[in-house]
């Protein structure tokens, strides 16, 4: 069923009928000239996942790295865990 709706209530105008005409494939996906746009939106997409896995990376070598210091006696308290 249509989302619009129309003064005429039979759809029997032109109005109506192409207002039908295009809600008809308004929900239908894009198919064509597409493909660059999908590789930009993966490319971007696997780019945040490799920077947020570097910081990640980065927060728990610091982290081990003062746990270390704390078991050769360095330093005198235990580091707290905070990747978040």
């Amino acid at each position: 069923m249509s989302h619009r709706t129309f003064d005429d209530p039979h759809g029997t105008s032109d109005k109506a009928r192409q207002g039908l005409l295009d809600n008809r494939c308004e929900h239908k996906t894009k198919r064509h000239r597409t493909l660059g746009r999908r590789k930009r939106i993966s490319a971007a997409k696997r780019q945040r996942i490799k920077d947020s896995n570097a910081k990640r990376l980065a927060k728990l070598r610091k982290y081990n790295e003062k746990v270390q210091a704390y078991w050769r006696g360095d330093i005198e308290d235990h580091p707290r865990l905070r990747l978040s």
